[in-house]
């Protein structure tokens, strides 16, 4: 009975030598960062911070503008509500996406860079960001879509053409305006966000 309780002993001994180990090697393997190389991570992600919130605060006065604009311009009702539908739906997905976006920023400063481990979560949360921002320009298509159709339904320059002409001429203004929009998306998202990204994975990647 002795020996059964003595091998139990060195048996638990044994688990907890293997727990220390393993949290020094932890330990080990998120060393801190240095003030240094906080600086050069803090710096761009600042400005990545004050470019999401004035994007936010300056998304909220365009849909009611663009609806003021509609009513002043807009002679024919069906049209008028048909636009005005449009903008109201373009407005909630705007909201969706930039309250999203405003989360981020404030999970990005919360973020201490304090070690390693913390600078991998900055990198998951980058890429996470880089999702949504595409995300919410592809939210944007078919709204896109529905406003080339009105457009296409109620102008007076395509009131003589028949259905195969409409049709090819709603398919090519589509497909121009997507491609518009994806270019559009990599200027915008590289100027104002990707090239701040790129300094912080590069300092990540330097520090590996």
């Amino acid at each position: 009975m002795r020996s059964v309780g003595t091998l139990s002993k060195i048996r638990i001994m044994e688990l907890d030598n293997l727990k220390n180990i393993w949290n020094e090697e932890k330990i080990a393997e998120t060393p801190e960062i240095s003030l240094e190389n906080k600086q050069k991570i803090s710096s761009p992600l600042e400005k990545v911070r004050k470019t999401i919130l004035w994007e936010f605060w300056s998304m909220l006065p365009i849909f009611p503008f663009l609806i003021f604009i509609f009513y002043k311009k807009i002679e024919n009702e069906k049209l008028l509500l048909y636009s005005t539908s449009l903008v109201v739906v373009a407005t909630i997905v705007c909201i969706f996406f930039i309250v999203k976006m405003y989360r981020f920023s404030k999970e990005i400063s919360s973020n201490s860079l304090s070690s390693y481990q913390h600078l991998l979560e900055l990198e998951y949360q980058m890429k996470y960001y880089r999702d949504l921002y595409q995300s919410y320009f592809i939210a944007f298509v078919p709204i896109l879509f529905c406003e080339l159709f009105l457009i296409t339904l109620f102008g007076n320059n395509f009131e003589d053409l028949d259905i195969i002409s409409l049709t090819g001429t709603l398919v090519l203004n589509l497909v121009f305006g997507f491609i518009l929009l994806y270019i559009l998306w990599q200027i915008w998202y590289s100027y104002f966000y990707g090239r701040h990204f790129k300094k912080i994975k590069t300092t990540i990647k330097n520090l590996r």
